[in-house]
């Protein structure tokens, strides 16, 4: 399948989804340790595997690629991160088991095309945007002028990131962004995550403490926003292949450690934690196998 940005309807891109702005590239935890690694956990709470050992390196935002044989991901060094230079913030792709990791250039929080050959970011250099590249890091493209936590609709060729507050929907056929009209009652926070419907899309609120989860029409906009979860300061999330549940990270009142949590859309059940995760440090940015066996994570180590 081709992907066509705005009126370059000739070329082919692969996007990684980045940060922008002051705010922290992986997680709104991420002041606690500098030198986080990437995990890998079955649903159950068995099989914790340490996927990265690079103590020089803080990464985040993992994802899956569609087809599950490789992860990308962002990256800071740590002496930058403890300068908090966002700006140097890096993608790499690699295998799903964390070998052959390859750095292919600047830019934070990397999503993946549906047909897993373009990927898409925000980055800080040379300016605040929106970049699509192809997986090796070449053939980038500036697709729009602001950051925004990009994530690639799994279907259509659409990408959805944050703007002025709230989500938007850029066509990249077109390269026309609208809003998907979320209440102004909800203030969605980075880390959002699509379904993989397309039909869904869950946030942490940064009105509220919790998440939300906004029900899209077949147009795309946002029919009804239904709020989930009291009492946690909630972070990035990813649902489950079958649409049914949602992992995510968050800090529960009274706790200093940021852990992951499980939801069932369809049930008044509170969340559950995640069993097998290190509950002795912070665990963050959660994305759940294509195949729904697996979660990847970032976990706080000893530095």
């Amino acid at each position: 399948m081709r992907y066509l940005v705005g009126s370059l309807l000739n070329r082919v891109f692969v996007v990684f989804a980045g940060l922008a702005v002051c705010w922290p590239v992986f997680s709104s935890f991420a002041e606690e340790k500098p030198n986080a690694q990437l995990f890998s956990i079955q649903v159950d709470g068995t099989g914790l595997e340490q996927l990265t050992h690079k103590l020089d390196w803080r990464f985040g935002a993992a994802q899956w690629s569609p087809d599950g044989s490789q992860i990308a991901v962002d990256g800071w060094m740590v002496e930058e991160f403890k300068k908090q230079s966002y700006s140097a913030t890096h993608l790499f792709v690699m295998n799903a088991d964390g070998s052959e990791s390859v750095d292919i250039g600047l830019g934070a929080m990397p999503s993946w095309s549906p047909d897993g050959k373009q990927l898409v970011c925000h980055t800080y250099k040379p300016s605040r945007s929106l970049v699509v590249m192809n997986v090796d890091g070449t053939g980038r493209e500036e697709v729009a002028n602001h950051w925004g936590s990009p994530r690639w609709f799994p279907t259509g060729n659409r990408i959805a990131s944050l703007s002025r507050g709230s989500i938007v929907s850029l066509d990249l056929a077109t390269g026309i962004e609208s809003p998907l009209q979320i209440p102004r009652t909800y203030s969605p926070k980075l880390g959002f995550s699509c379904s993989p419907d397309g039909r869904q899309i869950c946030f942490a609120d940064g009105n509220a403490e919790g998440l939300a989860i906004a029900f899209l029409d077949k147009s795309g906009k946002c029919q009804s926003v239904r709020s989930h979860v009291a009492g946690l300061e909630c972070s990035f999330s990813s649902w489950s292949p079958d649409n049914k549940r949602v992992v995510f990270g968050a800090k529960a009142h009274g706790e200093a450690k940021n852990q992951l949590y499980v939801l069932t859309i369809a049930s008044d059940d509170p969340p559950a934690r995640l069993p097998g995760q290190p509950e002795d440090v912070s665990n963050f940015d959660p994305d759940w196998s294509p195949d729904g066996k697996r979660i990847v994570f970032s976990s706080d180590v000893p530095e």
